[in-house]
């Protein structure tokens, strides 16, 4: 602790270690108030101000975690109250029919707003645990695996993020953000594994959903339903100040349905996504409220008072035979998982496939007097639908596997597509191996069990 003398109004430099004494870095405070969670910051000298560097204890590792008892295939998620002291609202799956009723997380502090990830694997959430370990504001988006492990804190700044929703192709999740309990909201974007976040500085905006083609997003902003094409750049108002919000795209994004309170309390509508045809589907005295899709679009999940406690109900997509699931709020459908696809050229069966080196299209043969390796065999980068995968999670041999009948071609590196407007997907580079026979080889990617149809890969000698 120290005491410095500046001018009035200088702008002084504040920099602090990223680590001390076996402590991380967590923030800069001035006069008691976080002002930022970077180590290198620049404080205005208009007043007398106290600035203070705030570190904490990493928590000690926690033995691995293993799947929650009970965590299964149930297809929905959905939040009340925690069934352990102390634990507030937690997050539950269910089957459709109310059966199954299993507590995901089970833990200190709210855990609300749930969204499943397009393969159905992992859940984002908001929850409240902060980099001490400790429970406070503000929320911050929250990753799970389905089966309760997994636990991933992805939202890591000073400002209040909650609800999230993920892309189509799963690589980033879009959320609500505050850099302050007055401040107006707006809405973020932050890559699956956590960086590259961005702001779409539109003020009052919440709730955001994905359209299909991964362009759009549809969100509410003071009242109003709206959405942005991050391709165009432009944005359009669907609904006018008529009290509207969780809006939430069907799964082939024809239509569009949300909450809205045009009618004096909170009830179930549905518009085509162009903004016409806006319908009501409830018409209750109690409270219908936040409504999502069924994978095949056929029916509606939604929250509901009209037993007088929350509870998850299901209709048919006109609003027809509402049917009561379970007790709880704010439930989302798992989508059904699909099977990987391998890119083709244009009007063939040819997977796109490069030399790994030389970036030259097949047909390819086994060793390669340019490769960097000591085997000098050939890396060959397929491409392929996003599989949300990381080089992590090639640790587990079983996830990715790529094949020809008779031959496993190991995989040694996977990640995302970027930089090509218009084209969501993920890289493979994998290895060809001893023996692999010359001709049109049959290839297939297994991505958790789901496989490929196939496509061919020319090698020759």
């Amino acid at each position: 602790e120290f005491t410095r003398t500046y001018i009035q109004n200088a702008n002084v430099n504040l920099a602090a270690p990223t680590s001390a004494n076996g402590n991380t870095f967590w923030k800069w405070r001035v006069d008691g108030v976080d002002f930022t969670t970077s180590t290198s910051t620049t404080l205005t000298m208009d007043a007398n101000h106290t600035a203070t560097a705030i570190y904490f204890t990493p928590p000690p590792p926690t033995p691995t975690p293993t799947p929650v008892p009970g965590a299964g295939p149930q297809p929905i998620a959905f939040v009340k109250a925690g069934t352990s002291p102390n634990s507030g609202d937690d997050l539950f799956l269910t089957n459709v029919d109310g059966t199954s009723v299993v507590n995901l997380t089970d833990a200190q502090g709210n855990d609300a707003l749930p969204a499943w990830s397009p393969d159905g694997s992992r859940l984002a959430y908001t929850c409240m645990r902060q980099p001490d370990g400790s429970i406070s504001l503000p929320r911050r988006v929250c990753l799970r695996n389905a089966d309760g492990t997994g636990f991933v804190v992805l939202s890591n700044t000073l400002a209040d993020d909650y609800g999230p929703a993920w892309s189509r192709d799963g690589s980033q999740i879009a959320f609500t953000s505050s850099n302050c309990s007055s401040c107006q909201t707006f809405l973020s974007v932050i890559n699956a594994d956590g960086t590259g976040r961005f702001q779409l500085l539109f003020s009052g905006a919440g709730d955001p959903d994905w359209s299909p083609d991964n362009w759009t997003l549809v969100f509410r902003s003071f009242g109003s339903i709206w959405t942005y094409n991050r391709l165009t750049q432009t944005s359009r108002a669907l609904t006018n100040g008529t009290i509207d919000s969780r809006p939430r795209y069907s799964p082939d994004g024809s239509k569009i349905v949300f909450q809205s309170s045009r009618d004096g309390r909170p009830q179930i509508y549905v518009m085509n996504s162009d903004g016409s045809g806006q319908t009501r589907l409830t018409n209750n005295t109690a409270y219908d409220t936040a409504p999502a899709w069924s994978p095949d679009g056929a029916k509606i999940l939604f929250t509901s008072l009209r037993d007088g406690n929350y509870a998850l109900y299901v209709m048919n997509a006109d609003g027809s035979n509402p049917t009561r699931v379970t007790a709880g709020s704010d439930g989302v459908w798992r989508l059904t998982p699909t099977a990987p696809v391998i890119f083709t050229e244009e009007g063939t069966n040819n997977a796109v496939a490069l030399d790994s080196v030389t970036h030259v299209r097949g047909p390819f043969r086994l060793s390669n007097p340019n490769n960097f390796s000591s085997d000098q065999r050939t890396r060959v980068i397929l491409f392929t639908s996003y599989l949300g995968l990381t080089q992590a999670d090639l640790s587990n041999p079983g996830i990715l596997v790529v094949e020809t009948p008779g031959f496993v071609l190991p995989v040694e590196n996977v990640g995302t597509l970027s930089g090509i407007p218009g084209l969501g997907g993920s890289c493979i580079v994998v290895r060809l191996p001893d023996g692999l026979p010359t001709g049109a080889l049959q290839i297939t990617i297994k991505l958790r069990g789901l496989t490929s149809d196939p496509r061919t890969l020319n090698i020759v000698p």
